[in-house]
This record gives structure tokens, C-alpha cells and sequence, in this order.
């Protein structure tokens, strides 16, 4: 027995597309309609205006600002509460500086958020101290801040203006002093002094005897030295050439005992030429001499003709 086919019309064929699988239940169910379509975009175009708009009113009104600001302090405050403040605080190579001197300097105390403790800043600070020749600034996170201090050291007094300054061997003034608290140290004398002052006592260290008799250095119209030794002789020093003329000194000391002799000042600004003054008692004794050498010559003999 044959089985019975049967066939559409070849319209209805076409209709339902031969060879095409239709959609399933579910893709037919879950595409949405034109209308559909449609609203859902306009929702989506209403949200982001309503976002824009309160972003932008948020930026102009000044609140993003103070919502930031807000956070960080909130972040702060949480930090703290956990143990994040300065409770020790650290600080080496203090002599003259007083440790009251560091902290104020510093800016922040006990209990300062160790995270707000600005290390350059407080560095800057304690730099402009007297005192203070450099200066560094750690944070060891929970809450210690240690400080390291090198001081600076005097090399001589400056007197100017009537007043003593002490200064380091840069020329930075440290502080008003009495010369007789340090009376061990050289005396620079004259504007301009403080800032040449190494350079000079560079080329005394080459001649030990000479500087160990050296009272004090004086600076003159900004441009050379004059040298004045315990024993008041004068050592003029040429603008140029200082060097030599330190080394020429050197060497007629030594072969004449020259800075013993009984003389005023010597200058070497002549160049090739060395000019002695005598003091005023060797002056007086010479003129004495020459006198008496004069009358000697001018003085009869005594024998007859």
C-alpha cells in the first residue's frame, strides 16, 4: 500500500521560503518591535543628558572640588585612625641648633598624618636657620620622622660696620658674636671680605710659619689683601699674583728673618719691586747713623801741612 503524498501549492512554497529555517520561538519572542526600538533609544538619549547635566553642574557649581576635597579628608582621617601620625620624631647632629629651633622650623608636630609631612618643604625650612648648612628629611611610615642636621662650621670672625659676625668658609654670616669668644679664629676685616676669604687662607696654608703668625686679614676697596701679623707689620698684596708674592715672602724669611726685622709694612703691589718701610724707632736710628756717618766725613783729620 502505497503511502498518499501531498504537496502545498507552489505558492504557499515560496511563502515559507524553501531551504530557510525559520526562527524559533524564543528569537522570534525577544526581537522587539519598531515602536519598541524607538523608546528604548530615547531612554537611553534621556539618561545620558540627565548624567551630562549633573556632571556639569556638579564641575560648575564647585562641587566636584569639595566632593574631592571631601574624600581626601575622609581618606586622611581613616589614615590616621589606623596609625599613620608622626609619633617619634628623629633628629641627629644638632651643637648649636636647639632641638625647639628644629621643630618649629619643621612645621608639624605629634600626631601630624605622616602622609601630610612634606619633606622637601620642611628640608627648605630648616635650610634657612643660621646654623643650619644642609638638612634632610625622612618618613618611616607608621610614624616616624627622622631628621638629619650637618651644621655649619665657623672659619672666621668678620668685622664691618664696628659689629663681629661669625662666618663659615663660604662667607655665610652665622651669627653676631664678641671677638673674644672666639679668639682662635682669624679676623676678616672690609666689605667684600667674607666672599674671598677661602681663596686667601687656600694660599696661606702652603706657608704654615707665615700664617701661624697671621692677626688679621683686611680686604681693601674690594680688590686685594693686606695682611696684618701679631707683631703689627703690614703685608701689602698685590690685586694679582697674591701667590707669588706669598712665595717671595716665604723665602726672605727664611733666608733673612725679614718679618723679625724692625720695619713697618711690606708691600709687594710694585710688581717686580719689594718696598720696606721702616717703623718709626728704625727710622730714627737710621737717621741717627746717617747723620753720624756724615759728620765722620766732614771731619778734620788733625795732621799738619
Amino acid at each position: 500500500m502505497q503511502a498518499a503524498l501531498s504537496l502545498a501549492p507552489s505558492h504557499q512554497l515560496a511563502a515559507i521560503g524553501i531551504g530557510a529555517r525559520p526562527p524559533s520561538g524564543r528569537a522570534a519572542r525577544a526581537a522587539p518591535s519598531a515602536p519598541n526600538r524607538a523608546l528604548a533609544a530615547a531612554r537611553m538619549a534621556a539618561g545620558l543628558f540627565i548624567g551630562a547635566t549633573i556632571i556639569y553642574g556638579v564641575a560648575v557649581g564647585g562641587y566636584a572640588g569639595r566632593l574631592a576635597g571631601y574624600t581626601q579628608e575622609q581618606a586622611r582621617l581613616a589614615m590616621a585612625h589606623a596609625g599613620f601620625t608622626v609619633q617619634q620624631l628623629a633628629i641627629e647632629g644638632l651643637d648649636q641648633t636647639s632641638r625647639e629651633e628644629i621643630v618649629e622650623a619643621l612645621g608639624f608636630g605629634e600626631g601630624t598624618p605622616i602622609f601630610d609631612v612634606d619633606s622637601i618643604a620642611a628640608k627648605q625650612r630648616l635650610e634657612k636657620l643660621s646654623w643650619v648648612r644642609q638638612a634632610k628629611v625622612m618618613r618611616f611610615p607608621p610614624s616616624t620622622v627622622q631628621v638629619v642636621i650637618e651644621e655649619r662650621v665657623p672659619f672666621a670672625v668678620w668685622q664691618i660696620d664696628g659689629k663681629m659676625r661669625l662666618i663659615d668658609a663660604g662667607g655665610r654670616v652665622i651669627a653676631s658674636v664678641a671677638r673674644e669668644d672666639h679668639a682662635n679664629l682669624p679676623l676678616v676685616v672690609g666689605k667684600g671680605g667674607p666672599a674671598k676669604v677661602r681663596e686667601l687662607f687656600a694660599l696661606l696654608n702652603a706657608h704654615a710659619e707665615l700664617k701661624s703668625r697671621v692677626l688679621a686679614v683686611v680686604r681693601v676697596a674690594k680688590r686685594r689683601w693686606t695682611l696684618k701679623l701679631k707683631n703689627g707689620v703690614e703685608i701689602k698684596l698685590p690685586e694679582e699674583r697674591a701667590a707669588s708674592a706669598l712665595e717671595r715672602l716665604a723665602e726672605l724669611e727664611q733666608a733673612r728673618g725679614l718679618l723679625s726685622a724692625d720695619i713697618e709694612s711690606i708691600d709687594f703691589r710694585l710688581g717686580d719691586r719689594i718696598s720696606m718701610r721702616l717703623s718709626e724707632q728704625a727710622a730714627a736710628r737710621r737717621e741717627t747713623a746717617r747723620k753720624e756717618a756724615a759728620r765722620q766725613t766732614t771731619q778734620p783729620t788733625g795732621r799738619g801741612t
